[in-house]
């Protein structure tokens, strides 16, 4: 397993919970 592959892993992860925590941050804005 190359370096760049384990990053990429780790960048589609990162940008998931970067997704969710979008989700969270409209949903409390909403609330307000």
């Amino acid at each position: 397993m190359y370096k760049t592959d384990i990053w990429k892993s780790q960048a589609k992860i990162i940008i998931k919970e970067f997704e969710e925590f979008s989700e969270v941050i409209k949903k409390t804005g909403e609330m307000r």
